[in-house]
């Protein structure tokens, strides 16, 4: 289709034409034309009923060895992750947010660091937390790590290791839940079998903990803002830029940046909307966020927590009686159960 939307522009026959590394040539003329530049016609054409599919012996990547292209940057040190932007006249914030999940900022006391090597600006971000934007970021961070902090620290303050583990223990004992499968009746052969085996395996909140933290690099302005990230999902970080910007989509541009670790964490964006909500304060100034070590280990987005109970029942002639499986997490209850023995 690329090669006959090509032949079609030249009005010559597409035979006389062939492709190679995304570029169609007209092979009598030496003339050109990249997939991109037809790409359009091409999906106006209607697609043909039977393709010819390339024999194996002509094929030039799949099942061949093919070196990547950023292994030699990446030894020397030049390959630029999203911590590595640097722009004219940029400055660099560090952040602070309320320590504990769904709590409030209160009140900060500007006055304490305004006076501070490099600090430009003392800023509120949202409703939970407060950044410092200097000429280096080593003095955001240290002028913010000075930074008297008054925080309403709400419900979840009151969260515990033990809170969890009671609320997990609750879960797996719970009368109402969801029953995924069943097969007999699995309550009634626990309690009669001669002999249980039972084990209970937990997985706890874990941080996944990326060897770059998290930041990002905003440029704002009334009728554009830009944004460079380390981001796993682009298009859900250009919608992040444009709510926070609170600007139309096709005004907000996203480069997608490498990123040194990613595992899941970064395909959400609550680093990039906190660096386009403080470069917003600032227009027209580029300003770089990165997340301190701690501001990255006490706001990570966690693995889920998630707890199973597994007994196995024997009756007399030690033979299993029947299996029983809870699970308590983000999921839900279950039970697999078998009763007959034709089941077993």
């Amino acid at each position: 289709m690329l090669i006959q939307a090509a032949a079609s522009a030249w009005q010559v026959p597409a035979s006389e034409c062939g492709a190679s590394n995304s570029v169609i040539t007209h092979k009598p003329t030496g003339r050109t034309k990249t997939f991109g530049n037809v790409a359009e016609a091409a999906a106006k054409i209607e697609p043909p009923k039977d393709v010819a599919l390339k024999d194996p012996k002509d094929w030039k990547i799949a099942g061949k060895p093919l070196k990547r292209l950023d292994t030699a940057p990446k030894l020397t040190g030049e390959h630029v992750y999203g911590l590595d932007v640097k722009l004219p006249g940029m400055l660099c914030a560090a952040i602070k947010d309320c320590p504990v999940f769904g709590g409030k900022l209160v009140s900060f006391d500007a006055a304490k660091i305004q006076g501070q090597k490099g600090v430009k600006h003392i800023l509120k971000v949202g409703e939970s937390a407060v950044a410092v934007v200097a000429d280096r970021w080593w003095q955001a961070k240290t002028a913010l790590d000075a930074l008297p902090v008054s925080w309403d620290e709400g419900d979840n303050a009151k969260v515990s290791s033990a809170s969890i583990a009671e609320l997990l223990k609750s879960g797996l004992d719970a009368e109402q839940a969801f029953v995924g499968n069943e097969n007999g009746n699995a309550r009634q052969a626990v309690a009669s079998a001669v002999k249980k085996v039972e084990a209970v395996y937990a997985f706890p909140y874990q941080n996944h903990a990326t060897m770059e933290p998290m930041n990002a690099t905003a440029v704002y302005t009334a009728d554009r803002c830009e944004v460079w990230a380390p981001t796993q999902n682009g298009e859900a970080t250009l919608a992040a830029t444009a709510e926070a910007a609170g600007l139309p989509v096709a005004k907000c541009d996203v480069h997608k940046m490498p990123l040194g670790g990613g595992f899941g964490r970064r395909t959400t964006n609550d680093f990039v909307q906190q660096a386009v909500a403080i470069a917003k304060q600032i227009p027209g100034t580029p300003v770089k966020l990165i997340w301190s070590r701690e501001e990255d280990m006490t706001h990570g987005r966690y693995h889920p927590i998630t707890q199973a109970k597994l007994v196995g029942a024997f009756d007399a002639n030690k033979q299993p009686h029947c299996a029983a499986y809870a699970h308590f997490g983000p999921i839900h209850y279950r039970l697999c159960r078998t009763a007959e023995p034709a089941e077993r």
